[in-house]
């Protein structure tokens, strides 16, 4: 598990994923960080060990352009790239429309390494969070958490968004009418 700044302040890194001991632009350390990323993966092709690795590349948040008062205007959608061991460079990559959530991932993992322990069930699922058990066409409901009041150092309140179908579509994307304080109150 390898966590990378990415797209977030301080921006500092070129788009080459240099550090250049001056400010930036988002946009250029956005490619510098997928630089390193990509670096990261041809170096394990030249070890051998690519094909036989499992690799999930994925954000915390999309980018978010929000109003002031956040409420959100557009799809906020994190990248999620999914390699399963047995598959190399030589496979074509494919597009997949199946509705998953980042809370998808630690049953995936979960159900990848054989692990006993009990994996979390969805409620809106019959069998499974697995991400290769959830249908393409389903129906689910997944939640998106968008900041609403931050200072730079803690955020006040998450404003809670159900999200159905295509996420891609802001018109399926509906406000909760709830909001979660930081002190663990909602209302």
């Amino acid at each position: 598990f390898y966590h990378l700044a990415g797209a977030h302040p301080p921006y500092t890194l070129d788009e080459y994923g240099y550090s250049t001991g001056v400010t930036t632009q988002q946009t250029e350390q956005a490619k510098g960080s997928i630089r390193i990323v990509c670096d990261y993966l041809d170096q394990m092709k030249k070890l051998g060990i690519y094909k036989n690795a499992t690799i999930i590349i994925t954000a915390d948040h999309g980018y978010d352009d929000k109003p002031s008062d956040g409420y959100l205007g557009e799809p906020n959608t994190p990248i999620f790239f999914f390699k399963a061991a047995g598959v190399d460079e030589s496979m074509p990559y494919r597009v997949d429309n199946t509705p998953i959530s980042q809370a998808d991932i630690f049953a995936t993992i979960l159900s990848i390494i054989g692990s006993d322990v009990q994996i979390p069930v969805d409620k809106t699922l019959t069998e499974s969070n697995v991400i290769f058990d959830i249908p393409e066409d389903s129906d689910r409901i997944r939640n998106f958490y968008n900041v609403r009041n931050y200072d730079g150092n803690s955020f006040y309140s998450l404003l809670e968004y159900n999200v159905q179908y295509d996420a891609n579509d802001f018109n399926n994307w509906k406000y909760s009418g709830t909001e979660y304080l930081n002190n663990g109150e909602y209302y």
